[in-house]
C-alpha cells in the first residue's frame, strides 16, 4: 500500500467527522436564513429601552485605568488558580 492510502485508511473517521460537522453547521445556517423572519420597518434598528426614547449614544469613552484594573484582575485570578493547583499537589510531590 502506498503512503496516501495508509493515511486515508488510518484517518477516515476523522474526515467523516469533519465533513459531517461542517455540513451540519452549513445546514443550520441555511435553515436559519430560510426560515428566519425578515423585519422590515422604519423602527427595526432602534433599540428598545422600556418604551423610553433613547437620548444620545451608548458609546462611552472609559479611562485606561479601568482596563488596567481588569488586566490586573485577570492576571491575579490566573495566578490564584496556579497557586491553588500547586497547594493541592504539594503533599504528593514530597515537599
Amino acid at each position: 500500500m502506498s503512503t496516501t492510502t495508509e493515511v486515508v485508511a488510518h484517518h477516515w473517521a476523522f474526515a467523516v467527522f469533519l465533513i459531517v460537522s461542517i455540513g451540519l453547521c452549513c445546514l443550520m445556517l441555511a435553515g436559519a436564513w430560510f426560515l428566519g423572519g425578515k423585519a422590515r420597518g422604519r423602527h427595526t434598528n432602534t433599540p428598545f429601552e422600556s418604551g423610553i426614547a433613547s437620548v444620545g449614544t451608548a458609546k462611552l469613552r472609559l479611562s485606561a485605568k479601568f482596563y488596567l484594573v481588569a488586566m490586573f484582575f485577570v492576571i491575579f485570578d490566573v495566578e490564584a488558580l496556579y497557586l491553588y493547583a500547586w497547594s493541592t499537589a504539594i503533599r504528593e510531590s514530597g515537599w
